[in-house]
């Protein structure tokens, strides 16, 4: 058992459980979108309950208990909500087109109505594990890297040129193009 539960996430690598549980429903949230499914359920809060462990998904869920004002539960969010809603909000109109696998890297190509293309790129390991990747992106001469964080529109970075340089790591990112 760990945190109370038997399927609770371990840290690793560096990194905190809700890391960790971003990473994890960001990987399924594409791949649900990956088959064009729109409609999937996860976990929206935890199962808070005062003076008890509240079973195996107390730490699951997109939101954290905080308080109880006036009889009312008060939530906040989690670090995988802001991920979820960076994602929602940067793909929206995207469709999916293509996946790649190179190792551990997987590589997930969209694009628009208004053919403008985006890509998905993260490492399919669980031990922290960092990889340098370096492509041409076709004829184009910028591209826009973003990384999930405690925003709902994310780290956004402007690059200039059409090549694309980047350290993929568990956390999914996005690839504007």
């Amino acid at each position: 058992r760990f945190g109370n539960s038997f399927v609770a996430i371990r840290p690793f690598g560096g990194k905190t459980a809700e890391q960790i549980q971003g990473e994890w429903l960001l990987r399924t949230y594409l791949l649900h979108h990956r088959k064009n499914i729109s409609c999937y359920q996860f976990w929206l809060a935890d199962q808070h309950k005062e003076g008890t462990p509240c079973g195996p998904f107390y730490a699951t869920g997109f939101l954290k208990h905080d308080t109880v004002i006036n009889w009312k539960q008060k939530y906040i969010p989690r670090l995988s909500w802001y991920y979820m809603q960076c994602f929602k909000k940067q793909l929206a109109g995207y469709r999916f087109v293509s996946e790649k696998k190179n190792n551990n890297m997987i590589i997930y190509e969209y694009e628009n109505a208004e053919k403008k293309n985006a890509m998905v790129i993260w490492s399919a390991t669980q031990n922290g594990s960092h990889l340098k990747y370096s492509t041409l992106l076709a004829g184009k001469k910028n591209h826009t890297v973003i990384v999930p964080n405690n925003t709902t529109e994310g780290k956004i970075s402007k690059k200039p040129g059409g090549r694309l340089t980047i350290t993929v790591t568990e956390l999914p990112q996005i690839i504007l193009y």
